[in-house]
């Protein structure tokens, strides 16, 4: 019998019954050849990922809005401001805001509350939050320019308490060198102010005036008991003061 044969036979007794009954390789270098096949993995999705995160991110953080409205004053009692500059105080917030048209208008905060203090709070159309909102961001050019002024709003009937609390503010925006307009007008669905009543309004709120050096820069416009007008400019000791620390101020940046 030739080798070649024997070698044959051989090899097919050991198929039939040798083989079946040993453990498989095949298996063990199935997973090392499925990892080899594997290509190797592309940073192009990351940088997708990356850049996606960045535009949700920046989108997420819109600007920062100036006035807090509505329902984030946060407190439950607040100071009113009226249309006509009434002074309102201790109002139920949630009672304010049924009252107006939310479409149109916002409940804005003026002035932030205090310990001691309510929030002050005015009632105003969304367009004039709007324009309240472009004045903010150009603040400090106005600044710059020194034409930051501030208006004032009287009714002739306005009672001692309220006027109080408006000259408080009045001698604030002279101090801080801002010049102010001073209306004066009748009051909706209230009585007429007598001339006399007019004339001591008027000698009030000048009296305010010179307690604070205050000059009044342009003759006064309109009629006692109708609208009327006062155009004040802050004292002259208050302009060379803050002329003083704006000369200071830049004298420290350019150090």
């Amino acid at each position: 019998m030739s080798k070649r044969y024997v070698s044959s036979s051989a090899r097919m007794l050991y198929q039939v019954f040798i083989q079946p009954s040993q453990p498989s390789t095949r298996t063990l270098r199935t997973p090392t050849a499925a990892v080899a096949t594997f290509p190797k993995p592309s940073t192009t999705p990351f940088l997708i990922h990356r850049r996606t995160y960045a535009w949700r991110k920046a989108k997420a953080e819109p600007e920062k809005a100036h006035y807090i409205v509505d329902e984030k004053i946060g407190s439950r009692l607040i100071n009113l401001i009226g249309h006509d500059g009434t002074f309102h105080r201790e109002q139920r917030l949630d009672v304010v805001l049924r009252g107006m048209d939310r479409v149109t208008h916002n409940l804005v905060m003026l002035q932030p509350g205090s310990n001691a203090e309510l929030p002050t709070c005015k009632i105003l159309t969304k367009g004039e939050v709007r324009e309240m909102e472009l004045d903010k961001r150009g603040e400090k050019t106005k600044k710059q320019v020194d034409d930051l002024s501030k208006t004032i709003e009287l009714n002739w009937t306005v009672g001692d308490h309220d006027l109080e609390h408006w000259m408080n503010r009045l001698v604030r925006f002279l101090e801080e060198g801002r010049r102010v307009e001073i209306g004066f007008g009748p009051k909706k669905r209230a009585r007429k102010a007598e001339i006399e009543e007019c004339e001591n309004l008027v000698a009030k709120v000048k009296e305010t005036l010179g307690s604070v050096n205050a000059v009044e820069w342009a003759a006064p416009e309109g009629r006692l008991g109708g609208i009327y007008t006062l155009f004040v400019d802050p004292s002259h000791e208050v302009k060379e003061r803050l002329k003083a620390l704006k000369k200071e101020a830049r004298h420290g940046g350019e150090e």
